[in-house]
């Protein structure tokens, strides 16, 4: 059944109820004021005294507390010719009075009851609208997840891919060369790129740290910086990569850490950082890379996760390049 026609059949049997209310309500009333049993129209003539006849028995001449002529009329029965008729209309009074009592009882009992029904069904909406704003509210929630992660995907993402390309032992100390490959494998466009880096001994004091804050200063500002220029910021499209390269001539006494063992190793790092922009956006994109400057004799310790981090001292005297592994160190960031 559709909802038209179920509200249509509603409508006509609420009206159908309605009419058998006010028929019944009538009929009740009027068959109690002008029933035989009380003689309404005429009294029994034992009742009936020698009073004067009057001259107008369906009393228009009188106005009960303002009412208007045509309700007069309705209302209102002849006048009771002796007492004991008026005793019986006003009993005739009073029982449809108890009538009328009990169909507003009825009437007041549907009301009440109705009353009830619209008062549940409607906090049955107010549940159903809650739950409704609830599950559009979680649903909002997983679209801006989505989207969030569709951004993510689309975005530009860069990564480092460095290797030591020289270290040799000199008079003095130790020289290392390295050279790094900047690639754009998002996406999109990384806008301002700008690439700072190098090496540094990650002897635990605060100059090291120093050295990587400035790499890290030198990079934002760069990509901040606006015009023309060869040492400005350049975009890198995706699938494109940059070379950046730099070296450390280390002279003096090696500093490094002592193993279990009592050998002695050295702590080299290759620190590397990018920042950068997506395209519409004004969130500089920030990516730290730090890895351990490693020496494995073979190709075994070169794939062992529990290698010792950096290069024996005293240095060997076969220490080549091809020796030398990149491991990921400390120092990373990204966003």
């Amino acid at each position: 059944m559709s909802d038209s026609n179920r509200g249509y059949r509603l409508a006509i049997v609420g009206a159908l109820a309605a009419l058998t209310f006010v028929t019944l309500g009538a009929g009740a009333y009027f068959g109690a004021l002008y029933a035989p049993h009380y003689g309404y129209q005429s009294a029994h003539p034992t009742y009936r005294g020698p009073q004067p006849k009057q001259s107008n028995v369906s009393q228009i001449d009188r106005d009960r507390a303002g009412l208007p002529y045509f309700a007069e009329r309705v209302a209102s029965g002849p006048d009771p010719q002796d007492g004991s008729e008026r005793e019986k209309r006003d009993l005739a009074a009073q029982e449809s009075m108890s009538v009328w009592a009990f169909w507003l009882l009825l009437v007041s009992a549907i009301g009440t009851a109705t009353t009830m029904i619209g008062t549940g069904f409607l906090l049955w909406q107010i549940i159903l609208t809650r739950k409704a704003v609830r599950d559009t509210g979680d649903a909002t929630e997983a679209m801006i997840e989505a989207n969030n992660i569709a951004r993510t995907a689309q975005r530009p993402w860069l990564q480092f891919k460095p290797k030591i390309t020289q270290i040799e032992i000199t008079e003095t100390g130790l020289k290392l060369r390295y050279e790094a490959k900047v690639t754009n494998i998002g996406k999109m466009v990384a806008d301002r790129c700008a690439c700072r880096g190098g090496i540094i001994q990650d002897d635990g004091e605060s100059a090291a740290l120093r050295r990587i804050a400035n790499y890290r200063d030198e990079a934002e500002k760069m990509a901040l910086t606006t015009g023309d220029g060869p040492r400005l910021p350049y975009p890198i499209v995706p699938g494109e990569t940059k070379t950046m390269a730099g070296e450390l001539d280390h002279s003096g006494d090696l500093t490094g850490y002592q193993l279990a063992d009592g050998t002695r190793r050295t702590n080299f790092i290759v620190f590397l950082c990018a920042r950068y922009f997506v395209p519409g956006d004004d969130e500089m994109k920030i990516l730290d890379r730090a890895f351990s400057v490693d020496y494995a004799k073979d190709g075994a310790e070169a794939i062992d996760p529990f290698m010792p981090y950096g290069i024996p001292i005293p240095l060997p005297s076969d220490l080549s390049s091809e020796q030398i592994i990149l491991r990921p160190g400390g120092h990373n960031k990204t966003t």
